[in-house]
């Protein structure tokens, strides 16, 4: 069987493509122009039924892309690959997708991976040598050294031996030998390697080849969040992904926001209303629960969009329950689901759990704001309590930051919720922010996880990335005044090449930017 042959199954209609492959059913996506792209899931039953001789790219190779592709967008439709790893440190989520950086988004495939103990652990420690010197970066990669001694000696009663000990295995985790020193560019590298490996994981998951992605959006780690200092630092060699990878990159979305007064955060906002508007799912909100909590709220009108972090969302459970058993997290919220909220403890942490950068505490400042995970306290009130009690408490705060921010939103609250983000898999959050907004909103308020309305509720926050990479490309905004604070529409992003070299991306990529310099 011939691979070449097979790209003229693009242009079947579903019906005659179904009896080609035999198969009853077969979900397409449909441009103007009426070529016609086999679904993801479509894709990969053809390439099982030729046993892997016909892969996704003979139906979507760019470098021989026909024209009508483009017809729904013209120019402007690319397939775009998205890396995310989030203020929870916990791994690397990336997604391939197809996107016009307007309405249009479809998914192709994702892969994730967890971060190794070691990754987590200097990241960390990157992290908190960011804060010890306010994101001052030169000043953050001096300090590293002695905040990862300080960080691996926290036991006290460790010896000299068993702290050489563990620091060497950081080295050989790092360079594969134990007497190479390991810095915070070292670090930063690694966690670019990693990124990079779950690309080349992702594209031979799905059957697609380096030379069939346009763009690829690398959100970096966020190690340090302060926009009213005009810092967010979001870290990884956008260079060195793109020459591993073989794909054009776009990296600091956040920083031209923050340099123009905006929040730098949330950038969301323009994806989720993109996926909105592609099911009619407006009036909504949309929240997210990671390290930070956030929600956009899309209404009925173009102008209505709002965005901004409401507060913790799973940052300072983690943090308890590290403290308390040395665990990562309150998996399913069964810890908290086995307490009781403490009020008096609930009200200590409104008032002091979160630092207050301004005139007024963050819980009672208007949006937009936004939050590094830094600027959150796991208060002393809290520490003292039990494991469960504790858990169920800060579970509690995370759901009231949520509705209690929704007062100063100058347009109706819309009924129906959408929750994204895997702090979601904590019931006992879900349960108190369900009942919250049934108080606020109503007894016929709606809440549905994202996959119930056929969104990939764990690959969203890389997809976000993969749009907004198009934007970039196309110069369109990525943050607005509603959603960042941000004075006018602004676009951002920087553009890494392969090498330097435009001859390496796709033939509709160098189209594209050929286009534009003219």
């Amino acid at each position: 069987m011939k691979l070449r042959a097979y790209r003229a199954l693009a242009n079947l209609t579903q019906q005659a493509l179904a009896e080609r492959l035999g198969i009853s059913e077969l979900s397409v996506i449909k441009y103007e122009g009426g070529t016609t792209i086999p679904s993801r899931e479509a894709m990969l039953r053809i390439y099982q039924l030729s046993g892997g001789l016909v892969t996704p790219n003979d139906f979507f190779d760019l470098e021989n892309l026909s024209e009508d592709i483009g017809k729904h967008s013209p120019g402007s439709t690319f397939v775009a690959a998205g890396l995310m790893s989030g203020t929870s440190m916990d791994g690397i989520d990336g997604s391939l997708v197809i996107t016009d950086g307007e309405g249009l988004v479809k998914e192709l495939g994702n892969h994730g991976i967890h971060y190794d103990s070691e990754m987590k652990f200097l990241l960390k420690t990157c992290e908190q040598s960011c804060f010890q010197n306010d994101g001052n970066i030169e000043n953050a990669r001096l300090g590293f050294p002695g905040v990862l001694r300080q960080r691996l000696s926290k036991n006290e009663t460790i010896s000299e031996a068993e702290l050489n000990s563990l620091y060497h295995d950081l080295c050989f985790y790092i360079h594969g030998k134990k007497d190479k020193p390991v810095l915070f560019d070292d670090v930063v590298q690694k966690s670019t390697d990693l990124h990079a490996a779950v690309i080349t994981q992702l594209l031979k998951q799905t059957g697609y080849n380096a030379r069939s992605v346009d763009i690829l959006g690398y959100h970096g780690q966020t190690l340090f969040h302060r926009p009213s200092a005009g810092i967010t630092m979001q870290v990884g060699n956008g260079q060195s992904l793109s020459d591993q990878c073989g794909i054009a990159v776009v990296s600091q979305f956040r920083s031209n926001d923050v340099r123009h007064g905006g929040q730098g955060a949330p950038f969301a906002p323009l994806y989720h209303k993109a996926l909105a508007n592609q099911i009619g799912l407006t009036p909504v909100v949309i929240a997210n629960c990671g390290g930070i909590a956030n929600v956009t709220v899309i209404g009925t009108q173009d102008e209505d969009l709002y965005a901004y972090d409401c507060g913790p969302g799973c940052a300072l459970i983690d943090r308890f329950v590290n403290f308390k058993v040395g665990r990562d997290m309150d998996r399913d919220g069964i810890y908290g689901s086995q307490g009781a909220v403490n009020i008096e403890v609930l009200k200590s942490l409104k008032k002091k759990a979160i630092k207050t950068r301004g005139d007024a505490p963050y819980l009672e400042r208007k949006p937009p704001k936004s939050l590094d995970v830094n600027d959150l306290t796991l208060i002393p009130e809290v520490e003292v309590l039990t494991l469960q009690d504790g858990c169920a408490t800060l579970e509690a705060f995370t759901a009231d930051c949520i509705a209690e921010s929704l007062v100063s939103l100058p347009m109706p609250i819309p009924k129906l919720w959408v929750l994204a983000g895997g702090g979601w898999q904590n019931k006992k959050i879900t349960n108190e922010l369900e009942q919250r907004l049934r108080i606020r909103l109503g007894s016929d308020v709606r809440v549905q996880h994202a996959d119930r309305v056929g969104w990939n509720g764990q690959a969203m926050e890389a997809q976000i990335f993969a749009y907004l990479a198009v934007r970039s490309l196309r110069k369109m905004p990525l943050s607005l005044p509603g959603t960042t604070g941000v004075p006018a529409p602004l676009t951002g992003g920087e553009l890494a090449i392969p090498g330097g070299d435009p001859r390496k991306t796709t033939k509709r990529l160098r189209s594209f930017l050929n286009a534009i310099d003219k």
